[in-house]
């Protein structure tokens, strides 16, 4: 798929495309698939029921693809690695990135232990490839938050990959040019970003807007505010948003959320 408009489609109803029984899946990534047309839904975390109403977790390494026309589900390719709250965008020419997450879990009754994954990885040329990792905002995979959203970027013919990770409930944001391989923190440390929100392009790709998540001071509340990153960082815009969207459960399509500013 080349960079290009898509019209849009307006559904009036729902219409339930896949059951996900007999195990629960939460923390998965989405995007839509290299065609254009289809989504890629990938990793999550399993939640089966075993004996005596016990759970056993456990991070999936499968991708399905969710046919947009026929509205079935199909087996797509196995994923680098098992993966689960990590970000994932469809890029131009038909490639996916994704980033981040954790590729372990261990429950007890007590406690949960994550291993967090700091790779990258792009699907090119029907194959998954690894991308060099130096995210200025990584932190080992200490104190991070579960998800992070991403974001496709055009700036003068460079494709960028905008991520924000949350450190201790404090954002920061990094931009990895894919035509260089190179990362870039973005310095916006007046600006307190809401956790859980969701990063969107406009039309064109040339500009990302993050709105929605959770303001955790003074008190914890559903964020109405969008923002808009510019040269110097994050800043406020005047658009608000009709309602709060904020899920550590869910994820936005970034590839197809248009923006129109009045």
């Amino acid at each position: 798929m080349k960079c290009k408009f898509i019209p849009k489609v307006i559904y009036k109803e729902w219409t339930l495309t896949y059951q996900m029984e007999p195990y629960m899946l939460i923390a998965f990534a989405t995007s839509m698939a290299p065609n254009g047309v289809d989504i890629w839904l990938s990793g999550g975390i399993s939640a089966k029921l075993i004996a005596n109403n016990i759970l056993k977790y456990s991070i999936v390494d499968r991708l399905n693809v969710i046919k947009n026309r026929s509205l079935t589900i199909e087996d797509g390719p196995d994923l680098p690695r098992p993966l689960a709250g990590h970000c994932q965008v469809l890029l131009c020419y038909g490639r996916v990135f994704i980033y981040g997450g954790v590729s372990s879990i261990y429950v007890d009754r007590t406690m949960q232990t994550f291993n967090y994954s700091n790779q990258a990885y792009l699907w090119v040329n029907d194959s998954w490839s690894s991308i060099p990792v130096k995210n200025p905002c990584s932190n080992k995979g200490q104190d991070l938050a579960f998800q992070q959203p991403c974001a496709e970027q055009i700036i003068s013919n460079q494709t960028l990959v905008v991520i924000v990770t949350f450190i201790k409930r404090v954002s920061c944001t990094s931009i990895l040019n894919l035509n260089t391989y190179e990362w870039t923190k973005v310095n916006n440390v007046d600006v307190l970003i809401p956790i859980g929100g969701h990063l969107v392009m406009s039309i064109d790709k040339t500009s990302v807007f993050y709105m929605g998540g959770l303001y955790y001071k003074p008190e914890e509340s559903q964020s109405l505010d969008i923002f808009e990153l510019g040269s110097n960082g994050w800043r406020l815009i005047e658009a608000k948003l009709p309602f709060g969207i904020s899920s550590n459960e869910t994820k936005s399509y970034p590839s197809t959320h248009n923006i129109t500013m009045h």
